[in-house]
C-alpha cells in the first residue's frame, strides 16, 4: 500500500537512492507504482494522487497542532514552529501557512531530535492526590497537609539529588463543569490569601482559554493536587553538527510544491549563514530532509546550528 513516503518521494521531497549513509535504500520506481496503484481507480495521476496523500498528512497533523494551541487559548501566529523528526521538516512549511506561523526552526539532528532531548533535558518526578473540595470552603491547613503527604512521597526519589526546585498545582474546575484546568499555586505560604490568589489565577485562565469567567462567588472545585519536581540535566557537553558527509552544495532535484514543479538547490546545512537564502531549498541530511519551499527563506544560527526558515508575507491560512 502506498504511504506518505511514498508520496514525499514522487514530489521530489524525499532522495531516490541511499539515504541513512547507505543504511536505507529508496526506489522512486517502486513508490511511483505505489501511488499509481491508488491513482488508477480515483481516475487521477500518478502526481496528483501524490499531492493529495500528502495534503491528507499535512491536514491530521494541523488538527493536532491546534489541538495544543488555539484550542488552548494561543494564538499559532504568536509562535515559532520547531520541525522535528525524520519528516517534520519536509511537512513545516505546509502546516506553517496553513496556521498562519512565520518562522520554523529546524535543529540540528533534527531526526533524532527526540533521543538528543531524553539525554540533555531535566528530569521531572510527579504525585498527584486526587479530590474533591469546595475551594473557598476548604481550610488552607487541609490542603498544606495534602501537599505535606505529596513531598513525603517524593522524597524517597529525590534523596541524593541537588539543585531540585518544586512547584505545586491544582486541577480546578467551576461547579458542574465536566473540564478542569491546572493552575500553579505562587511560591508563598498557604493561607487565605493564598487561597484566593488561586481563585484569581484559575479565573484568569479560564477567560484565557475560553473567553469566559463566572459570575463572582461561583463554586470552584479542587479536583486535583500536583507537586513536580524538576531535576538538574545529567548532560555535562554540548555537541556540534558535521555533515561533512552529507550532499554536495551543487546539486538540483526536482520538487512538486503545490501545482508546479521547481527546480530546487540541494544544499548542506553548514553552507548556509547568517544571511537569508531563498528557496526552493531542499537540505538533504542523515535523518531528514528539510524542505524550504518558494516564498520561504533560510539561514542558519551559527551558535546552534539551527535552520531558521522565514515567511516575510503570509499567503495562506491565518495570514
Amino acid at each position: 500500500e502506498p504511504t506518505v513516503t511514498d508520496a514525499n518521494v514522487v514530489l521530489g521531497f524525499i532522495p531516490a537512492g541511499a539515504v541513512a549513509d547507505g543504511v536505507i535504500q529508496i526506489s522512486r520506481e517502486r513508490a511511483r507504482d505505489a501511488v499509481a496503484r491508488l491513482a488508477a481507480p480515483l481516475g487521477l495521476t500518478t502526481l496528483e494522487t501524490a499531492r493529495g496523500i500528502h495534503r491528507i498528512a499535512n491536514a491530521r497533523m494541523v488538527r493536532a497542532l491546534r489541538s495544543v494551541s488555539s484550542e488552548k487559548g494561543r494564538d499559532p501566529r504568536d509562535f515559532a514552529l520547531i520541525a522535528y523528526g525524520g519528516s517534520g521538516p519536509i511537512h513545516a512549511a505546509g502546516l506553517a501557512e496553513e496556521l498562519g506561523v512565520r518562522t520554523i526552526l529546524v535543529p540540528a539532528v533534527a531526526g533524532l531530535f527526540s533521543a538528543v532531548g531524553l539525554l540533555f533535558a531535566r528530569p521531572e518526578l510527579h504525585e498527584v492526590h486526587t479530590c474533591h473540595l469546595d475551594l473557598d470552603s476548604t481550610a488552607p491547613g487541609l490542603l498544606a497537609e495534602l501537599f505535606a503527604g505529596l513531598d513525603a512521597r517524593l522524597a524517597p526519589a529525590l534523596e541524593g539529588r541537588s539543585g531540585v526546585e518544586l512547584s505545586r498545582s491544582a486541577d480546578l474546575r467551576y461547579g458542574g463543569q465536566s473540564w478542569e484546568v491546572e493552575v500553579e499555586l505562587a511560591r508563598r505560604p498557604l493561607d487565605r490569601d493564598a487561597l484566593a490568589d488561586l481563585r484569581e489565577r484559575f479565573e484568569s485562565e479560564h477567560e484565557r482559554l475560553y473567553g469566559v469567567r463566572d459570575r463572582p462567588g461561583s463554586p470552584v472545585e479542587v479536583r486535583a493536587l500536583r507537586l513536580t519536581a524538576l531535576g538538574q540535566t545529567t548532560a555535562t557537553e554540548s555537541f556540534r553538527f558535521d555533515d561533512s558527509r552529507g550532499e554536495p552544495s551543487s546539486s538540483t532535484r526536482t520538487v512538486c510544491f503545490g501545482d508546479d514543479e521547481h527546480e530546487a538547490s540541494v544544499r548542506r546545512r553548514s553552507s548556509f549563514g547568517a544571511a537569508s537564502e531563498p528557496g526552493p531549498v531542499l537540505v538533504d541530511e542523515y535523518d531528514t530532509t528539510v524542505v524550504v519551499p518558494p516564498g520561504w527563506t533560510v539561514r542558519r544560527d551559527d551558535g546552534t546550528d539551527t535552520l531558521i526558515l522565514e515567511r516575510p508575507i503570509l499567503e495562506h491560512g491565518n495570514g
